[in-house]
C-alpha cells in the first residue's frame, strides 16, 4: 500500500533529500505491447515521479534547499527487446530534468 505525501511530511517534516527507486516493468515486444501496457508503464514509472515531485517541491522550496534523486532501471541505457514499454518509459525518466 502506498504512502501519501502528507504521511511522509508527518514522519519527516524537515525532509530535504528523497531517493526514489520505484519502478516496475512489463514484458512485451514493440509489436506486441498493447495500449494498456504502455499506459500502465507511464502511470507507474512517469506519473508517479511527477506526483512525488509536485507533492514535495513546495516544502523543499520553503526550506530553501532539497534534492530528489530518481533511480531508473538499467534498461534506460540498454533497452531490452522484451520490455519495450518499460525501456522507453525509463529512458524518458532518465534524462536530467533538474534545471
Amino acid at each position: 500500500q502506498g504512502v501519501t505525501i502528507a504521511q511522509v511530511e508527518a514522519i519527516a517534516p524537515q525532509l530535504d533529500i528523497v531517493v526514489n527507486n520505484y519502478g516496475t516493468a512489463s514484458f512485451a515486444r514493440w509489436g506486441e505491447a498493447d495500449t494498456s501496457a504502455w499506459i500502465d508503464m507511464y502511470q507507474k514509472n512517469v506519473l508517479s515521479i511527477a506526483r512525488l515531485v509536485q507533492g514535495l517541491l513546495s516544502g523543499l522550496k520553503a526550506r530553501g534547499w532539497g534534492r530528489i534523486v530518481n533511480i531508473a532501471t538499467f534498461s534506460a541505457k540498454k533497452p531490452m527487446a522484451m520490455a519495450s514499454p518499460c525501456s522507453a518509459v525509463a529512458f524518458n525518466c532518465s534524462i536530467d530534468k533538474s534545471r
